[in-house]
């Protein structure tokens, strides 16, 4: 297969998580193994930054990502996302793995490298092909009986690697997902438009500005006066409340 076909094209707006988004549907489409790659490497490198602000994304699957209408795939809903080390909670197998020994047996672990590279991983679903039995699905949580890998060599050896928590942090992750797959993305036909990394970067500040991953990250984006100047007003606030309840105290 050496091209791709989009027969329809439909722009949408989606609003959700406190910031809009242009959603475009493609239906039918046909997609080459570079672009497939491209796709891979563009949602580990987005893990990867999100890792760098200090968060787990920790909602991964397939109606969480969406393409622009140059076919760059975008990492979309940060609902669940929550700073590394957080409790991870509401998940399920496939989409991460329980803890099966220590303190936390039972549970999901704390979020962190190991649960997003897992859901990673899982995210490809090489088992979607059939209905699974709720046996299967024990024993793949529990015994770590993982589908079988038999489709392509490259993408099967990454896959396996996040199930087995290889990787001790998203960036390696991304690292070598761009180093093993670089050959499959030099076949893009001349028309694909790729990501400006810089522009996305800056846009991806403006959100997190806006609040996308809470107040708190979003001072630490804001420019160095008005870091300063919101410094000023808490200890000024901070100041007066401590001299109000002095006083109330004084006056019973």
């Amino acid at each position: 297969m050496s091209s791709q076909y989009v027969d329809t094209l439909e722009k949408n707006w989606l609003v959700g998580g406190g910031t809009d988004a242009v959603v475009y549907h493609v239906t039918p489409i046909i997609v080459v193994k570079a672009i497939l790659a491209r796709w891979i490497q563009q949602l580990s490198s987005a893990l990867a930054h999100v890792e760098k602000l200090g968060f787990c994304h920790n909602d991964l699957h397939a109606g969480n990502y969406f393409l622009d209408s140059n076919l760059n795939l975008k990492l979309s809903d940060f609902g669940r996302a929550t700073t590394i080390g957080k409790f991870l909670e509401d998940m399920v197998v496939p989409r991460a793995l329980p803890i099966r020994d220590g303190p936390l047996k039972g549970s999901y672990g704390l979020c962190s490298a190991r649960t997003e590279q897992f859901a990673l991983g899982t995210l490809h679903e090489p088992y979607d092909d059939r209905e699974r039995s709720p046996e299967e699905w024990i024993r793949f949580g529990k015994e770590l009986e993982f589908p079988e890998l038999n489709r392509h060599e490259v993408l099967d050896g990454l896959i396996s690697a996040c199930w087995y928590n290889v990787y001790p942090n998203m960036a390696l992750v991304a690292y070598d997902f761009k180093r093993k797959i670089k050959h499959m993305t030099g076949d893009i036909e001349p028309g694909y438009i790729g990501i400006d990394s810089a522009k996305e970067t800056k846009r991806g500040q403006v959100l997190v500005r806006k609040g996308l991953l809470g107040p708190e990250l979003a001072l630490s984006f804001q420019p160095f006066w008005r870091r300063h100047l919101h410094l000023f007003f808490m200890r000024g606030k901070s100041f007066w409340q401590s001299f109000l309840q002095r006083f109330w105290s004084w006056s019973s």
